[in-house]
């Protein structure tokens, strides 16, 4: 029993010395998931919704700890409209008359009429030019709020020390436990575009400067981005920076095709680990043992080949079920012939079979031989004495008759 304590107890200590090692390359960007703020966004029905569940102690999307007071930040919201451009800043409460900017989100139509977001990362936590651009399967019910006459601009009613009551003051998480918790929060069905342009950029930079702070930042300059990653520019680069160290990473939908490789130069273990790959002439080409020698062909031209394909099988599974009718049907006479004539061949054979010889015992043949041997000898004495009788001599007659 005390062995047993002893191994659990080392092996837990192990674990821990491995978890201090894996968050020494993680930064202070790495306790707020901006692909998870951006699929809350698109879940959100409101503004005030989209806040208070940024804020939910059950969600737990945000890990930041600014002001270092051991409790994870409060995060609030504010809105700022114009001209059907819509600007969320989010900003982490710090104290009293004191916040953080950490994200923005970007909405409103572009020049075709359709609604866009974009999701920008505060350059002091995540570098210059970081934007995110969601795709979202579902459009986002924020979008008909703004169109319903309840809408209003949004102003977060709440301050240091006076939160909504599903906002519960608890200790961070590590940032290795973090990444790995906030997983389950990313909708991975939506696309989430990493980019460093942004469209109707002057106009989102007056919005954002209206509620602008940066009062954590104007304290600590020496703790901005770029001192802390020297020779990095963003988020992006860090990622890469970082990938010696182990990496939980981030489980979102990569539009960005892979590398293109000729199809000669593409390894057999590649084309196995690797379903699709991209080659010269820009299309994607399926591996395995059934596209060997194919061309590579458009999804277009691979879905008409594939209705093609079914309708190839189906119709030789077709064919094939009306020759073994045709061959059933013809074998059925021809069987019925060659039973008939079978038949009284199989009778003279039968007439023809001897019955199988008796094996018989030594001792009943020696029985057998004695008994024959025994009646052999009684009828030579009997035609013996059936011969003497013949041979004997006829009585003469008396002299006194004469």
């Amino acid at each position: 029993m005390r062995t047993k304590f002893l191994f659990i107890t080392f092996l837990t200590i192990c674990l821990n010395m491995q978890a201090q090692n894996v968050t020494v390359n993680y930064d202070i960007r790495d306790n707020l998931d901006l692909d998870a703020v951006a699929s809350l966004f698109g879940e959100a029905q409101s503004p005030e919704d989209f806040e208070l569940a940024l804020n939910h102690s059950a969600n737990r999307i945000s890990n930041l700890d600014l002001n270092g007071d051991g409790y994870i930040d409060y995060l609030r919201v504010v809105e700022t409209f114009e001209d059907g451009l819509h600007v969320f800043t989010i900003q982490a409460v710090l104290g009293n008359d004191l916040y953080q900017d950490v994200a923005y989100i970007a909405t409103g139509k572009d020049e075709y009429g359709d609604y866009f977001v974009q999701i920008t990362g505060n350059e002091y936590l995540y570098g210059p030019d970081y934007y995110i651009d969601p795709v979202y399967v579902q459009t986002p019910k924020i979008f008909f709020y703004f169109r319903s006459p309840r809408y209003t601009v949004w102003a977060s009613p709440y301050y240091w020390n006076y939160y909504p009551t599903v906002y519960i003051r608890e200790k961070p998480y590590t940032t290795y436990r973090y990444k790995n918790s906030i997983k389950v929060h990313i909708d991975v069905t939506n696309t989430y575009k990493r980019t460093t342009s942004r469209d109707n950029e002057s106009t989102i930079l007056r919005l954002q400067g209206k509620n602008m702070r940066n009062d954590y930042a104007d304290r600590n300059p020496g703790k901005s981005f770029s001192q802390r990653n020297n020779g990095i520019k963003n988020e992006q680069g860090q990622d890469q920076h970082n990938s010696s160290g182990p990496q939980t990473g981030r489980q979102t939908i990569q539009t960005r095709q892979p590398e293109a490789k000729p199809a000669g130069n593409q390894s057999k273990q590649e084309k196995a680990e690797n379903p699709g790959y991209v080659n010269q002439s820009g299309s994607q080409e399926r591996t395995g043992s059934n596209s060997i020698g194919r061309k590579s062909i458009s999804p277009q031209g691979q879905k008409q080949q594939n209705t093609q394909n079914k309708q190839e099988r189906s119709g030789q599974q077709s064919n094939a079920v009306q020759q073994n009718k045709v061959q059933k049907n013809t074998a059925q006479p021809q069987q019925q012939k060659t039973g008939q004539q079978s038949q009284p061949a199989n009778n003279k054979v039968n007439q023809g079979q001897r019955q199988p010889a008796t094996v018989k015992s030594p001792v009943q043949s020696t029985v057998k031989k004695e008994n024959t041997a025994n009646q052999k000898s009684s009828t030579q004495k009997s035609t013996e004495t059936q011969q003497n009788k013949n041979r004997s001599p006829q009585k003469q007659p008396d002299k006194k008759e004469k």
